[in-house]
């Protein structure tokens, strides 16, 4: 005796994009768009979770098959949402049940920040994953630090002039050393 699956393809080719938010007002990663295509006439729902809590409703109604998208800007009645962890939950209900998909995204507008520990050392720590970007001696040098905490700035032992930026998954730009 067999068991009977449903396969539910309402909802496909789900996309929220970008994954690391700054609301800041700079021009990047200031909002988020959230795609995706309903194989038939359903009820949808794209929601905004923090943790269980569901802080809000982007999206919900009855749709036609086809494409849709919807932003957003992380606020909530015109106030930015706190840095943190949220869940983008889409849901799609027809008579076959519903079908969902999540996706993680981070909201997070503190810049990373940059200290020298050594000049002579050619050391630096960071306070967050980001991309640096090292220019000595007019070469430039760009590296991902994948963890916060110290790095060697890539130099020879002698050098004339020395600068460090780094900009964090949100495109927060930390002040320069």
């Amino acid at each position: 005796s067999g068991v009977p699956i449903a396969v539910n393809r309402t909802l496909s080719f789900v996309s929220a994009a970008p994954r690391f938010l700054s609301p800041n007002g700079d021009g990047r990663f200031d909002s988020l768009r959230v795609s995706f295509r309903l194989a038939a006439d359903a009820d949808v729902t794209v929601a905004v979770r923090s943790g269980p809590a569901q802080v809000a409703t982007l999206l919900a109604g009855r749709f036609p098959a086809g494409p849709r998208s919807v932003d957003w800007n992380p606020t909530l009645a015109g106030t930015s949402v706190s840095d943190g962890n949220y869940e983008i939950v889409e849901d799609a209900t027809t008579v076959l049940g519903v079908a969902s998909h999540v996706t993680k995204v981070v909201v997070d507008t503190a810049p990373p920040v940059l200290r020298l520990v050594s000049a002579f050392k050619r050391l630096a720590t960071v306070s967050e994953p980001a991309t640096i970007t090292t220019v000595v001696d007019g070469n430039a040098r760009t590296f991902v630090r994948r963890t916060a905490g110290l790095f060697r700035i890539p130099a020879p032992s002698s050098y004339r002039n020395a600068r460090v930026a780094a900009r964090d998954r949100g495109g927060n730009i930390a002040r320069q050393l």
